[in-house]
């Protein structure tokens, strides 16, 4: 990897830690998934084959990562938005809240 390419992605990180200060590879994994995914959103079960994670480490990073605050932290980021997908309401589908298509593209920029 380039030098410029190791200065793009230190600022990324450092992008992220302004809005979460515990920002972890689980949390940008599912965050840029769910991002991949666009409008469609992704299902739980898509992100948890797709990051290689337990269905209970994403179920925490998503409620992390929406809208309400977990106990124990400060607030909630208000970035991925969780709802019951319209084919099977047993499943649950992840969106990007305006918020998190804000973060993608501030990501996005840096990265150019």
């Amino acid at each position: 990897m380039s030098k410029q390419s190791l200065m793009k992605l230190m600022r990324v990180a450092s992008h992220l830690k302004k809005y979460d200060l515990e920002m972890n590879m689980t949390r940008l994994q599912v965050l840029l998934h769910v991002s991949r995914k666009g409008s469609e959103g992704a299902l739980v079960k898509e992100i948890v084959t797709a990051t290689g994670h337990t269905q209970s480490t994403v179920a925490r990073t998503l409620a992390h990562m929406g809208k309400k605050a977990v106990r124990g932290q400060a607030g909630s980021l208000d970035w991925i938005e969780t709802r019951p997908d319209d084919d099977d309401p047993r499943r649950v589908r992840c969106i990007l809240t305006p918020k998190g298509r804000t973060v993608i593209a501030e990501l996005e920029d840096l990265m150019e």
